[in-house]
């Protein structure tokens, strides 16, 4: 029995029929097919029952003015295969029962049903909300009927493929607007729809976790293909439900999805920080954050973190130059007393290449953009302040000063108040030391600091040497005149 058929059909009986008629027709029925006599006796039951009748009236009157009831039997008829055309009756048969209850159309239903009831002689005691009751449940199990029908019909694909085009089209437009584009047909294939592919969304979410542990050993990123094609499929089954649940502000009933995000996330933080391998890190937080996009809340902070990653992979060659600051700093200066002279051998040995380390790192910021500039600016910053307090260590005082003042530019463009103060707290007490005459003060970098003392050793040397040359004179006239006595 089709969902449009009713008492009416059953015992081809029309609303004006009186109660004698409907007997009659109940008792050849019930004659001609006995096996189905309590069927008939039901619809007698119905017709002949003033509040009961709504049911078979309804859509009776409904079906010549409406098409809801013709939709459904149409939905259910449709094959799964068919997606643009189940799509199509789908959105058809939500549009029809919004207008179905609509008051012009219960205003219509309603002056109907009293008219057949004065001529079939049966109480017309009804108000218009019986009818909008009686209907909207007619309509209810009407369209739920037709689309668990159709949805058992459909393989898991084919329901995902519907459901994807319902969502995409009728929910994804209107998140967060009112009113909706869609009304209660569509919420109930999203129920439905639901049903249908929860135990397959709880099996695949509970492999994709066994998976992403699994992925911890990979060292490329084609070792994450099939878990990525896992993931991709998992979101196409849930994205009906990811978009549905985002329009109705339920974001709690997403769990399984922010679940795989949240480990997602994880495994891209383990190649970043625990195996330097932020290659593979980016293509999971790019492939989450692509698989996710439905989900504002984790997509936030999927994008920040790829944001971060691109940020240090832009950076890297600078990262790189600064780690031959750090590294070479910490082995070759010990940072105790006693050992100022060594230290000192080991700056003096090392400090050209440490400080062309420095300024190619400078050189490289300059490329980068401003959100990564900052960051990049204060990690240079700390490069510096390093090797400045390295030099503290050798008694070069001079030499941590003008290195600590140059490093203050980069600390400022960093933004970082607490490393500027440790820049300006280092300078002033730098600043004290004798060797930190006007001289040092007035450089402004490094190259000219090692200007002025190159300037500074070559007067020397020149001055050494004329003092060789006059003595050597002297010792010449001393010489001659000794012979000369002689």
């Amino acid at each position: 029995m089709g969902v449009n058929e009713n008492a009416f059909d059953l015992l081809e009986v029309t609303p004006e029929d009186g109660i004698a008629r409907i007997n009659d027709a109940k008792d050849d029925k019930s004659w001609v097919d006995e096996p189905n006599e309590s069927m008939y006796e039901a619809a007698r039951e119905t017709l002949t029952n003033p509040r009961k009748r709504l049911q078979a009236e309804v859509p009776w009157f409904l079906k010549n003015s409406n098409s809801a009831f013709s939709l459904m039997n149409e939905v259910q008829n449709c094959r799964g295969a068919d997606i643009r055309l189940v799509v199509q009756k789908i959105v058809a048969m939500d549009d029809e029962n919004k207008q179905a209850l609509q008051e012009e159309s219960l205003n219509d239903i309603y002056t109907d049903i009293i008219i057949s009831r004065k001529k079939a002689g049966i109480s017309a005691d009804i108000e218009q909300a019986d009818i909008e009751e009686a209907l909207s449940q007619l309509l209810e199990e009407g369209a739920k009927a037709a689309i668990d029908t159709l949805l058992r019909k459909c393989s898991t694909q084919e329901a995902a493929q519907i459901g994807n085009v319902i969502a995409k089209e009728m929910i994804q437009p209107g998140i967060g607007k009112y009113p909706k584009k869609y009304g209660d047909c569509i919420r109930f294939f999203i129920d439905l729809y639901n049903m249908k592919v929860q135990n397959e969304l709880d099996t695949r979410s509970e492999k994709i976790q066994q998976d992403i542990e699994a992925a911890k050993v990979y060292t490329s990123v084609a070792q994450l293909s099939p878990l990525f094609q896992e993931i991709e499929w998992f979101d196409y089954l849930a994205q009906p439900l990811q978009l549905y649940f985002e329009d109705q502000g339920q974001a709690d009933k997403q769990s399984q999805s922010e679940d795989i995000a949240g480990s997602l996330r994880k495994l891209s933080l383990f190649y970043h920080n625990e195996r330097q391998l932020t290659e593979l890190s980016i293509a999971v937080t790019e492939k989450a954050m692509q698989v996710f996009a439905e989900n504002p809340k984790v997509l936030q902070q999927l994008q920040e973190d790829d944001e971060i990653l691109k940020q240090q992979v832009q950076a890297k060659p600078l990262t790189d130059d600064l780690e031959i600051v750090f590294v070479q700093v910490a082995r070759f200066v010990d940072r105790k007393k006693g050992k100022e002279a060594s230290n000192s051998a080991q700056i003096m040995s090392h400090k050209d290449q440490w400080v062309s380390a420095l300024h190619r790192a400078a050189s490289r910021l300059e490329q980068l953009s401003p959100s990564e500039k900052a960051a990049a600016a204060g990690f240079l910053a700390q490069a510096y302040y390093t090797l400045a307090t390295a030099c503290t260590w050798a008694d070069m005082w001079d030499y941590a000063y003008i290195v600590a003042k140059e490093g203050l530019i980069y600390a400022r463009q960093s933004g970082n108040q607490e490393i500027i103060s440790e820049f300006l707290s280092a300078l002033q007490y730098y600043i004290k030391a004798p060797s930190v005459d006007n001289e040092v003060r007035s450089c402004s970098s490094v190259e000219e600091f090692e200007r002025k003392k190159a300037e500074q050793r070559s007067r020397e040397s020149k001055g050494c040497l004329i003092k060789i040359v006059i003595a050597a004179g002297k010792c010449q006239v001393f010489l001659g005149n000794l012979f000369d006595c002689r």
